[in-house]
């Protein structure tokens, strides 16, 4: 009788995985290739935002197709333009999985406030929303002393001065 209970459970946690690994995997079957289609895809990117910040930043199969599907996106629409913040960027560059945020960020900022030229408002309203997910406890980043530096010019309404300083 144990055995067959134990069959269950490793079928249930194999049919659980396989299907939010096929829903993830099916992100790379969007046609992101006319204007079209990537304003389609809005819905979608928004969804992928929403699911990078509402979990711990750790290295999944999940997270990682949503943060792939997010940047091939950013790359292919034509209705916004992104780049980054050198001197923000330079501070989680080396951390990928860190920076798939600081993407996440960018996307949700473009497309909810029609935001999008890496302008400082852009900036400033996507670095907020980065910054906000690393201080909440449960996305499980470490702050180290640049980050920290950030955080605390956010919290003093001085974000603005240290992200277009050279």
């Amino acid at each position: 009788m144990k055995s067959k209970h134990l069959l269950s459970l490793i079928l249930f946690i194999l049919i659980t995985i396989t299907a939010q690994a096929q829903y993830y995997n099916e992100l790379k079957e969007i046609d992101l290739s006319t204007p079209e289609n990537c304003k389609k895809a809005e819905t979608k990117v928004i969804e992928c935002c929403d699911y990078l910040f509402s979990v711990p930043c750790e290295e999944n199969i999940k997270s990682l197709n949503a943060v792939v599907f997010l940047i091939e996106w950013m790359g292919a629409t034509p209705d916004y333009s992104f780049g980054f913040n050198d001197n923000f960027y330079k501070v989680i560059k080396s951390k990928e999985i860190i920076a798939g945020r600081y993407y996440a960020a960018m996307a949700m900022v473009a497309i909810k406030e029609n935001l999008g030229d890496n302008d400082d408002t852009f900036q400033i309203k996507a670095i907020t929303k980065f910054l906000e997910y690393c201080e909440n406890p449960s996305s499980k980043i470490k702050i180290n002393k640049k980050l920290k530096k950030y955080i605390e010019a956010k919290n003093n309404n001085s974000l603005k001065e240290i992200i277009t300083s050279a």
